[in-house]
């Protein structure tokens, strides 16, 4: 289907959604009414789509100058009938160069509404890490040791911190590739079908036999706080020669999300093919008690929870580790404290160190970057994948040349967004969405 009616919601949802780059109107008041409503949905010419509309009159062009227009040329077309009715009239023979189809000039005004379609300027996103189904099991109050609680519903989603990422950054307009392993269940065939839905590449996302999909087991309370309890199944799997066959997209590809819910030598491979080939590379750590120096050494930006940090000092910073437990059971911020946990990471190798944390929002230091950044307030219904949501936005802004500190913020949007809805996949934002909140709250962070 390819011809519409400028009153067709239809029409807008395909332009929305990326299915329609580009958009050719026979009357210049179709194309400006086309032009306002969509601006309207915060879409923008010709980043989004290209507009070129034809047009019968000079002095509509001169009256919008934004829209592409061609003008349709009348008087020539009426000119050259009318010459052609002379002559036979006058029975008269006309010269070769009158017996020449109507060949007029056409010249655009300008082409400041038409570009390449926005999906030829897409960055291009590596991601590699676990792949689940997450279960939910909701409760009044979590469950304590000791104590049996019921559930009052339970729902099963789209899950791993891998498979997130990789819709976060597909949602916010970039091509996302993933790199991981499922089981030969039926789990699997319904992550593959979700995953196409959502746009990413599972070229290298392969199925492995006698192993089960990973499951990610959420347990949630009505004030949007979590347990989870992970198998990891098929993704302990992953191996660096999972990684070395994935190499095209290593060449292809202009970033590399990395967590370590997947086997931490097969998470060093990946970041040295990033390396060398100037991939910046962001990692969570997830799931793990200590980490590889070399991992380290070779990450651009490090994000570690509170709690994933406390643990992973625990080894070779043991005091400092026992303060940000107490900080943490206290539910206050030390600044001091957080910019010396960041240092132990920072010496270690990373670029970069983001500490989220939870309501409190996040601390961060790196070259030109320094401070506590609050967390935006709302109603939190699922705070599970609030992390990946600010990763993939991190990731997106940051591919879009936004610096670091208005991307940081955004992506604490992002984040805040993502805990008003159930469940991690679907609660990841859409960059229309995105930028229409951000619009309304704090634009100057989007320019």
């Amino acid at each position: 289907e390819f011809i519409f009616s400028k009153d067709n919601e239809k029409f807008y949802r395909h332009i929305s959604c990326g299915s329609i780059s580009a958009v050719l109107t026979l009357h210049f008041q179709s194309s400006f009414q086309i032009y306002q409503r969509l601006l309207s949905r915060h879409l923008h010419i010709p980043n989004d789509f290209s507009l070129l509309t034809l047009c019968k009159h000079q002095s509509n062009i001169n009256n919008f100058s934004e829209i592409s227009a061609l003008l349709i040329p009348f008087e020539e077309f009426g000119e050259y009938l009318g010459s052609c009715l002379i002559k036979h009239l006058e029975h008269s023979e006309n010269t070769e160069q009158e017996r020449k189809h109507f060949q007029p000039d056409y010249h655009l005004n300008h082409t400041k509404s038409i570009s390449a379609p926005a999906m030829t300027k897409r960055k291009k996103v590596l991601v590699l890490g676990s792949v689940n189904i997450d279960s939910y099991l909701f409760f009044r109050e979590l469950p304590s040791p000791g104590m049996a609680a019921k559930t009052s519903r339970s729902s099963n989603y789209l899950g791993g911190k891998g498979m997130n990422q990789a819709i976060g950054v597909s949602k916010l307009g970039h091509h996302a590739s993933i790199i991981g392993l499922v089981g030969d269940d039926l789990e699997a065939d319904t992550i593959y079908e979700s995953a196409k839905q959502a746009g990413i590449n599972t070229a290298y996302l392969k199925r492995v036999h006698g192993e089960l999909t990973g499951k990610g087991y959420i347990f949630l309370n009505n004030s949007g706080d979590s347990i989870v309890s992970i198998l990891s199944g098929a993704n302990e799997c992953v191996s660096k020669k999972h990684v070395e066959e994935a190499l095209p997209i290593f060449k292809d590809s202009h970033l590399c999300l990395l967590n370590t819910e997947v086997p931490q030598d097969t998470i060093l491979t990946a970041c040295r093919l990033a390396k060398s080939h100037k991939l910046p590379v962001l990692l969570k750590p997830s799931s793990i008690r200590q980490i590889d120096p070399e991992i380290l050494a070779l990450t651009d930006i490090f994000l570690p929870n509170l709690e994933e940090a406390q643990i992973l000092l625990s080894t070779e910073e043991s005091q400092l580790s026992k303060k940000l437990q107490k900080m943490q059971a206290k539910e206050a911020c030390d600044k001091a404290l957080l910019e010396q946990c960041a240092d132990y990471f920072l010496k270690k190798g990373a670029n970069m160190v983001i500490i989220t944390l939870g309501k409190q929002g996040l601390f961060a230091k790196g070259k030109g970057i320094l401070g506590l950044y609050p967390a935006k307030e709302v109603k939190a219904i699922d705070t599970t994948g609030a992390a990946d949501a600010f990763i993939s936005a991190l990731a997106s802004y940051i591919l879009l040349d936004f610096p670091m500190e208005q991307a940081i913020r955004i992506a604490s949007y992002a984040a805040a967004l993502s805990i008003t809805r159930e469940g991690a996949a679907p609660s990841l934002v859409d960059k229309n969405s995105l930028e229409a909140y951000i619009a309304t709250e704090e634009p100057e962070i989007l320019e």
